[in-house]
């Protein structure tokens, strides 16, 4: 009569050896996944340096006319990119829009650029829904990547001295209201350069 082969047990010092390299085995998937991930949260590494110029970046109005970020310098700018489709980025625009009331007489520049698929008629048609009366602009994610390096992720914000060079830009969406930010936003508005390395 035959027996299936059946593997050995594994007892005593065997046994303990084994668990000790499965416990191992598991201690090093979590350290590669955690370094991986953290790898994937700051990659790519983003061209804007804070304290150094914007990189040249220019898009299509809503209604086809190319802008040029670098024809705003004297104001402070706060560029935000967002799509329709991204609920984080949508959230945001009342926010940005109350900050427009308060400071665009006082210099402040608010220019948001869409990476919807969809075309700039729809694009236009989903803020006619609400208030929304800065300058909207129409890129393509692949040459936003191209100039400022960091990924496809939105929204990003942009806050841009008045002369010219990157003070802060945040990933998510961003709370112009919070103590932080709101003393990053005016100290830009009163004419001083300021950087922070994006946190």
């Amino acid at each position: 009569m035959s027996m299936a082969w059946k593997p050995p047990k594994l007892t005593g010092r065997t046994a303990s050896q084994g668990s000790a390299g499965l416990v191992l085995l598991v201690i090093v998937i979590a350290v590669v996944s955690a370094v991986l991930d953290e790898r994937g949260r700051r990659s790519p590494e983003s061209h804007l340096v804070p304290g150094e110029p914007l990189p040249d970046y220019a898009a299509r109005s809503l209604d086809g006319a190319e802008v040029s970020i670098g024809e705003f310098r004297g104001r402070v700018v706060l560029l935000s990119f967002w799509a329709t489709w991204c609920s984080g980025c949508v959230d945001q625009l009342p926010d940005l829009q109350a900050l427009k009331d308060e400071l665009g007489e006082q210099g402040l520049e608010l220019i948001s650029v869409s990476v919807d698929d969809q075309d700039r008629a729809w694009v236009q048609s989903f803020l006619d829904g609400g208030e929304h009366d800065w300058l909207n602009l129409f890129d393509d994610p692949a040459h936003i990547n191209q100039v400022f390096g960091w990924g496809s992720r939105i929204p990003k914000t942009v806050l841009v001295n008045r002369d010219g060079t990157v003070g802060v830009w945040w990933r998510g969406r961003v709370d112009p209201t919070s103590p932080e930010n709101r003393a990053l936003i005016d100290e830009a508005m009163s004419g001083r350069a300021v950087w922070r390395p994006e946190g």
